[in-house]
Order: C-alpha cells, then sequence, then structure tokens
C-alpha cells in the first residue's frame, strides 16, 4: 500500500472517529437537555396536579362537616333524612351515594333506597375498623370512604 493509501485511510478513520464522536456528544447534551426540561415540567404538573387532589379532598371533608352539622339529623325524620342526602347527591355530582347508619352499622336513611335496612359492615367488611373509629369518637367524627371503594 502506498503512502496516499494510508495518508487517505488514517484521514478518514480520524474524521469519523471524529464525527461519530461529536455525533455521540450532540445527541447526550440534547437528551439530557430534554430530560431536564421535560423532567421540571413533569415535577410542576405532578406538583400542581396534587394541590388540586389535595384542595378537592379538604373541600369534600368541609362539605361532610357543614352537611352533617344541619339540624335534620336530630330533629327530623329518616325519611327527611333520606331526602336531604338524596338532594346533596343530585346536588353535588361527585357523591354517589351519602348514607346514614346507626351504631350498629344498619342503613336508617340513604339517598340510594337499595340501600336502606342493610347492614354496611356486610356490605363493606373492610371499613369496620374506620367504622368503629368513628362510632367512638366524639360527635364530629364520621367516616368518608374512599373515592372507588364503598
Amino acid at each position: 500500500m502506498d503512502i496516499r493509501t494510508k495518508l487517505f485511510v488514517s484521514y478518514l478513520i480520524v474524521l469519523f472517529v471524529s464525527m461519530f464522536t461529536l455525533m455521540g456528544m450532540v445527541y447526550f447534551i440534547l437528551v439530557s437537555d430534554f430530560e431536564e426540561k421535560e423532567g421540571g415540567h413533569f415535577k410542576d404538573n405532578v406538583s400542581q396536579t396534587a394541590k388540586v387532589i389535595d384542595l378537592f379532598m379538604f373541600t369534600r371533608v368541609r362539605d361532610m362537616n357543614v352537611f352533617s352539622s344541619n339540624p335534620i339529623f336530630s330533629i327530623g325524620t329518616l325519611e327527611e333524612i333520606a331526602d336531604y342526602l338524596l338532594e346533596i347527591v343530585i346536588t353535588h355530582n361527585f357523591y354517589d351515594t351519602l348514607s346514614y347508619t346507626d351504631k350498629q352499622g344498619v342503613i336508617i336513611a340513604t339517598s340510594d333506597k337499595n340501600l336502606e335496612g342493610k347492614n354496611i359492615l356486610k356490605i363493606a367488611p373492610n371499613i369496620k375498623k374506620q367504622f368503629q373509629k368513628a362510632i367512638s369518637g366524639d360527635s364530629e367524627d364520621m367516616y368518608i370512604s374512599d373515592l372507588a371503594e364503598v
């Protein structure tokens, strides 16, 4: 092989190595920049979503405090209480069912007439601990089930 060919091959090798090195550096810089920017946006979006969910849940707890402090629970009939619970469900579309039980867990008034007279602890045995905690607590304690459960 003559000197020209050797120089040409050496030049091509140096050129390709330099080109691949440069392309690799650009690729990794772009990837890290993308990850940093998009990761920041993602973190901001998750944080904002968490704040919205927290606000929603705290508002629902305040709703329950307002709903439960209505004097209808102490002076109204069970039919009036059931009508009141149904009004709340109709007015606030994110409530599926609201029920008022006695200390044994028997549903005595509810927005869903099909549940009346049934025992909430037999319908959802997994809430027994929370139910007992609410029963043994003070007059402002209540149980609010998970969003996707009872």
